[in-house]
């Protein structure tokens, strides 16, 4: 419940912003509401497509790091990982049925394509990535959108570049699973 209620707050704040906006330009004699573009740059369409994308991916984890089946066989290969995300899942204590599992991109010797587990619902993805506890180099990330990971990408890159410029006192935290930049202090 708490995934959805923070979706749900999300997006009254960007109808709250998105009406703001549009009284602002019409105050000003200004253009059509379509062509409004709010503080993130994107215009009223993208901004829903953007909510759409984000509530068909809630449902969504993506694992990392989990070895590549050794199996030439297809169907031994797609039962291999389904054991191992199973194997992840019961270590959470999460006890669910798993809708689908697939690997995304393309297969290349030299490296471990991103695991994608569908569930049925929102709040069990939540749960298994609240509950799952880091192991042997394997990460549980929620189903980011490209607007997401593009954020998410440059706040770490932000991050990284203010502690090589000898910025201490600051830390990345993550809230619903995007990364901030928060000041810490000193004890």
């Amino acid at each position: 419940m708490d995934f959805i209620g923070n979706l749900n707050n999300e997006i009254i704040l960007l109808k709250k912003e998105l009406e703001e906006l549009k009284t602002s330009i019409s105050s000003q004699g200004g253009e059509k509401t379509e062509n409004v573009i709010n503080r993130s740059g994107l215009t009223d369409d993208q901004l829903l497509d953007e909510i759409d994308e984000r509530q068909r991916r809630a449902t969504n984890i993506v694992i990392s790091n989990i070895p590549e089946s050794q199996s030439a066989n297809v169907e031994e290969q797609i039962v291999d990982d389904l054991n191992k995300v199973k194997e992840i899942i019961v270590g959470t204590g999460i006890s669910t049925e798993i809708v689908k599992v697939f690997r995304l991109g393309k297969q290349l010797p030299s490296k471990n394509r991103l695991i994608k587990v569908i569930l049925p619902t929102p709040e069990v993805a939540q749960k298994i990535l609240r509950n799952y506890k880091f192991t042997s180099n394997i990460y549980l990330n929620r189903d980011l959108t490209q607007l997401q990971q593009e954020k998410s990408y440059s706040v770490r890159q932000e991050f990284k570049n203010r502690v090589q410029n000898g910025e201490k006192n600051i830390k990345l935290k993550y809230y619903n699973g995007m990364p901030k930049i928060i000041a810490v202090k000193n004890k």
